[in-house]
């Protein structure tokens, strides 16, 4: 019953330390990168999934950082979907190759039923692109600038 609660809940598709390490890592990202980047969680995603998390991503305000460099990566645990959309800061660095790398990579992991390690292995390559191609603003601190929590949603 547990498994497939994880498989069709948001509330459940992470463990609560499972949900600890993404936010900390999350958190170590962005000291790396300068980027803001938020995990979603949720339901669906319906047919036009990229257009979709485009939509969540103003609705959550991502587009207001400092430096246009948020990143939003929504699961949608129910259609077994994701997406991945990125602020103008970002793409300027990575142009479109990095995503396309990134969503191949998790998307077999979680095929497999590795959702912690499909959101590590995300985070892991975009560090490997952004920690060289981002700029850090050196003579600024790194602002938190949104949650490292994940952003759960168990309504459609």
């Amino acid at each position: 019953m547990i498994n497939l609660l994880r498989r069709h809940s948001p509330s459940h598709f992470l463990t609560k330390e499972e949900t600890r390490k993404l936010s900390e890592r999350v958190a170590l990202f962005e000291t790396k990168t300068s980027c803001e980047l938020v995990f979603h969680i949720r339901r669906r995603l319906g047919p036009e999934p990229l257009v979709k998390n485009e939509s969540l991503f103003y609705k959550f305000g991502l587009e207001k950082t400092k430096h246009r460099n948020a990143i939003l990566i929504t699961i949608a645990v129910a259609d077994h979907k994701f997406a991945i959309w990125a602020d103008q800061g970002v793409i300027r660095h990575t142009g479109d190759g990095l995503w396309h790398h990134v969503t191949s990579l998790m998307s077999h992991l979680l095929k497999n039923g590795k959702r912690l390690q499909a959101l590590f292995a995300a985070i892991e390559e975009a560090e490997a692109v952004l920690a060289k191609e981002q700029p850090h603003f050196k003579n600024e601190k790194h602002n938190n600038e949104i949650s490292n929590m994940p952003i759960i949603e168990d309504k459609e």
